[in-house]
């Protein structure tokens, strides 16, 4: 089949108008007279559709007017009742305003009472609306519906939603200019199950610290709407004739001309409304039988447009009978026979003078026709063009990191699952380099984060520029990089690469007048030697790494047997770690911290062990690591805070002086959503009173996200705990957070008790903490306090706690208690 080129197409557009008038007038000259039988049809059927769509366009333009009179009401709803709200709240602040001007010899309990007494009883909105009255903390001062709630603490209510009703209305109250604001939330409803919404406003009494408020269920709100707008339209008529309707959802007549229809169903009619319900409709022209007044009331065909309102599920509807239109088109019907006759001379004559008229215009359209299409195939062709350039830069910006412009992880991790697939296919081998920053969150610290983006972008270009076509380098995450060398045949050439990149990041670079002192260090992984799949030699490197850092200052470092020993250990460490969580393997031993001056135990620190059946004894900062990285750390931190605290508390019950309590929590814990909550739990089933409990979290936690920390630490101090800041001294900002961050007490780190006696510099930095602890009132702990000349000094120098091998080893409970009933023997006596 021959097909067509678009200039062709073109082309054959633009003739065609010329083709069509000549080919026309060649035909309907001789054919003309036979098809005026037909063309009468014609004329017939459109008077009978032009009928009925200007009866039908009537119906539409009737049902906007009434849905646009329903919206306009509807959308007033809200602003009435603000207006009416607030109305009232004036009215009763009035009142007690009165009360209170009038009666100034009172007392506060006495003008409370008058005016309680006063706005009791008073309804309004139908009996529904009534007065209730708060203090501004959040006691309950007058409830007429909830009477038992008065004088009791609400602060803390909630509705379905775990909103704070009554704080958050009493926030917005304090915030507003005028001691009043408006306020939605959920309550119960009289006589009814569950919550429903309501809306209401709150106005501040300051003699007597009360808020005024009331409130409206949106529910009443709108039923009252509802009536009054069905009851408008059921007297509402557009012409002699023209009326609307109103159905409910299934088929039930609200609103009627007629009265006596309202409540009852036409079936014809209510069928075709579930069916358009069901089928998801909107609005529709439907047909249906109704009772037509001019027969009697006789079922009669009718027509009828009907649109759904959501907000109530309305069907709006308004319509007409077909037989009514039956006279009109019949007229004219014979004035159109008649015309047509009378003009068949007039147009045959005028046919041929038409179509030879019409050749001009023809082409005039055609060639317009033709520029028209020509312009629309430009725009779809530079519209194409943009939506796949548009594309590109999304599939860009969705693997690539939009710091460094690098591949992201998730790139670069499936480009390393296909150079792995392409090196098992080919028989070759593919490298794997992980890189890390050096000191980069010291950088941050100490720079600021914008040193630490513009460090990074550096060494972005740095990896781009090295690596080039060799592989693709890609951000990791943070401070990690890695690249994928999907082929390579010289280990040693590898290693060179790599060590010429690592050499040249040492350099220092000059950022915002800084002098950055940086660099990379590299941990190299081979397919097939070190690993088969990426998320092994992923794991291997990175654990290389961490490992490397530790030990050595090398650059580069190549995945060996020892290090695959090391991870296969790991991955035996992670799954006995899931088993001992399961079956509680893990011990809780506890160190007691003694007063300074007394030398009396006063506290202890809950400290956990494990023994593990196959492994043998695993050092907590080994188990703790990896708890945090498989996510066992909350069920461990859980397991370890509710077993010392139910332990302590028992202990606590045979002790004359009760014990305090400290346990370490983990990073990871403490940015956990809920965190707040579980410790709350915990505590309270333990039934360890809470200004026992001392939680001790480390500097590095309050590096990353230290306004976030607050907030989290401030609602540990509302539980009434104690929080401890241990290692202090360690970290770069140990300062700034002694007066930004709610602590109560400063653990020195054992690295200067251990150095004091032989270095000035750790004496004069444990001396200027305790000053510093006492200046501030806080708690100075000292750890690792091993011998006698150690504690005589921190005694000296006034340190409240010791806490080391000179007191006590870490012990069991069974061991623990001994110690404790001959302490509380030698002070009683």
């Amino acid at each position: 089949m021959l097909k067509l080129s678009d200039t062709n197409a073109i082309k054959v557009i633009r003739l065609l108008p010329v083709i069509l008038v000549t080919v026309f007038l060649v035909i309907a000259i001789p054919i003309g007279f036979t098809q005026i039988n037909y063309r009468l049809e014609n004329l017939e059927q459109n008077i009978y559709q032009t009928h009925h769509y200007r009866q039908k366009q009537q119906m539409r333009h009737q049902v906007d007017s009434a849905m646009k009179q329903i919206q306009y009401e509807h959308g007033l709803i809200r602003g009435q009742l603000q207006q009416q709200l607030k109305s009232r709240i004036d009215e009763a602040y009035a009142i007690a305003e009165n009360i209170h001007l009038n009666n100034p010899q009172l007392s506060k309990a006495e003008l409370a009472s008058r005016i309680i007494t006063a706005l009791r009883p008073i309804r309004f909105n139908q009996s529904r609306g009534y007065y209730f009255i708060y203090q501004m903390d959040g006691v309950a001062v007058m409830h007429p519906l909830q009477p038992q709630i008065e004088g009791k603490q609400m602060i803390d209510r909630e509705d379905l939603h775990g909103t704070r009703i009554l704080d958050e209305h009493i926030k917005l109250i304090r915030q507003s200019d005028d001691g009043g604001a408006f306020y939605n939330w959920w309550f119960e409803k009289p006589d009814r199950q569950g919550e429903f919404e309501k809306f209401g406003y709150g106005r501040q009494f300051k003699p007597l610290d009360w808020f005024i408020g009331t409130g409206e269920y949106l529910e009443d709100i709108n039923q009252d709407v509802r009536e009054k707008l069905l009851k408008w339209l059921s007297h509402f008529k557009f012409d002699e004739n023209g009326y609307v309707f109103v159905l409910s959802g299934n088929g039930t007549i609200l609103a009627h001309l007629d009265n006596q229809l309202v409540g009852t169903s036409v079936a014809t009619l209510t069928q075709a409304i579930r069916q358009l319900s069901r089928g998801g409709g909107q609005e529709e022209f439907i047909r249906y039988q109704f009772y037509n007044p001019e027969a009697d009331f006789k079922l009669d065909s009718k027509i009828g447009y009907v649109r759904l309102m959501p907000e109530w599920q309305w069907w709006v509807g308004a319509g007409f009978f077909q037989s009514e239109l039956a006279d009109r088109i019949e007229q004219d019907l014979v004035k159109a026979r008649k015309e047509h006759n009378h003009s068949l001379i007039q147009l045959s004559f005028l046919l041929l003078v038409t179509g030879f008229l019409a050749v001009l215009p023809c082409m005039k359209l055609s060639n317009a026709i033709e520029r028209r299409v020509s312009q629309y195939q430009a725009r779809i062709l530079q519209d194409l063009n943009l939506l796949t350039e548009h594309r590109s830069q999304l599939k860009h910006q969705a693997e690539h990191d939009a710091l460094t412009e690098l591949p992201n992880r998730p790139r670069i991790r499936f480009e390393i699952e296909r150079a792995i697939v392409d090196a098992r296919n080919g028989h070759h081998q593919m490298a794997l380099v992980f890189l890390d920053v050096d000191n980069f969150k010291r950088i941050n610290d100490n720079y600021g984060y914008d040193v630490g983006d513009q460090l990074l972008r550096y060494f972005a270009q740095l990896l781009t520029r090295h690596i080039g076509y060799t592989g693709i380098a890609g951000r990791f995450g943070g401070d990690e990089f890695v690249i994928c060398i999907p082929h390579f045949q010289d280990k040693s050439a590898l290693s060179q690469l790599i060590n010429e990149l690592c050499s040249e990041s040492v350099q220092t670079t000059e950022i915002n007048g800084h002098s950055i002192n940086s660099g990379l260090t590299a941990a190299i992984a081979i397919y097939p030697d070190d690993g088969a799949m990426a998320e092994e030699l992923l794991s291997k490197t990175d654990l290389l790494l961490s490992d490397a850092k530790i030990r050595t200052n090398d650059r580069v470092h190549f995945v060996d047997a020892a290090l695959s020993a090391q991870y296969q250990e790991q991955l035996l460490l992670e799954s006995e770690m899931q088993l001992a969580l399961a079956e509680q393997q893990i011990e809780i031993f506890y160190q007691p911290q003694v007063d300074g001056a007394t030398h009396h135990m006063t506290s202890v620190e809950a400290l956990c062990r494990w023994n593990n059946p196959r492994l043998g004894y695993i050092p907590p900062d080994v188990f703790i690591a990896i708890a945090e990285k498989t996510g066992g750390i909350h069920a461990l931190g859980d397991y370890v805070l509710s077993q010392a605290c139910s332990e302590i508390h028992c202990l606590n019950r045979s002790l004359q002086q009760p014990l305090m309590l400290s346990v370490n929590i983990s990073p990871v814990q403490l940015m956990q959503p809920d965190f707040v909550e579980r410790i709350a739990q915990i505590v309270t089933q333990s039934q360890l009173p809470a200004e026992l409990l001392t939680l001790e979290v480390t500097e590095n936690v309050l590096i990353d996200d230290t306004d976030k920390v607050r907030q989290t630490l401030n609602e540990l101090k509302a539980l009434k705990l104690h929080i401890s800041l241990d290692d202090f001294g360690t970290g770069f900002s140990s300062l700034r957070y002694i007066n930004s961050l709610p602590i109560d007490e400063i653990k020195i780190d054992r690295a200067f008790i251990n150095d004091m006696l032989q270095n000035p510099h750790s004496m004069n930095v444990t001396r200027t903490i305790i000053a510093m602890g006492q200046f501030n009132q806080m708690k100075v702990v000292a750890e690792g306090v091993e011998t006698d000349e150690q504690q005589a000094w921190l005694t000296e120098m006034g340190c409240q706690l010791l806490q080391g091998y000179f007191f006590s080893r870490p012990v069991p409970l069974d061991k623990l208690k001994p110690m404790l009933t001959l302490k509380q023997t030698t002070h009683s006596t």
